[in-house]
């Protein structure tokens, strides 16, 4: 129980870090579509996003390919509604209330999750708390429209760079 409980506080911090958002990212061709006409991904950091339908990130200097978004920021994704497939791998620093220590929780692998995202909805990623172990995670892709959460954060966001594209 005390572990659920852990991950929960987890999943919290994850999701309602103080740093800021960066300007939307754009995963679509083509003009910028009204937000009525797409749907946003909110990606906390901790989280890595290793490729979005099959386009990875760059190849690294090691011979495999980088995020093609990072884990060491938060980032609101851009998507046209629609079928998506994710392949996430998760790295958090966390503090641990029961040791009073931070500890570190890296993903063996990368997380493999399909979805189907609707126009002028807002998506958060999170780690399942009630599927992670140790040494596993489960990715979780919740509609979070309509959320104090969005409200106050998100949606000022994304309305801030949008204004500032346009002048």
């Amino acid at each position: 129980m005390h572990k659920k409980l852990f991950f929960l506080i987890l999943l919290t911090v994850c999701t309602l870090q103080c740093n800021p958002y960066t300007k939307p990212l754009k995963y679509y061709s083509g003009p910028d579509l009204p937000e009525s006409e797409i749907f946003y991904l909110v990606k906390p950091k901790g989280i890595a996003v290793m490729s979005l339908n099959g386009t990875m990130g760059k190849k690294s200097w090691r011979g495999g390919h980088n995020a093609l978004v990072y884990s060491d920021f938060q980032a609101i994704l851009e998507l046209k509604p629609g079928e998506h497939m994710l392949l996430m791998a998760l790295y958090m620093e966390v503090y641990n209330p029961s040791s009073k220590t931070k500890i570190t929780i890296t993903s063996r692998g990368n997380k493999g999750w399909k979805f189907t995202g609707q126009a002028g909805h807002i998506y958060l990623i999170a780690p399942d708390p009630y599927e992670m172990t140790d040494d596993n995670w489960q990715p979780y892709i919740k509609d979070i429209t309509g959320s104090h959460f969005v409200q106050k954060e998100i949606i000022p966001t994304i309305r801030k760079y949008k204004s500032e594209s346009k002048k």
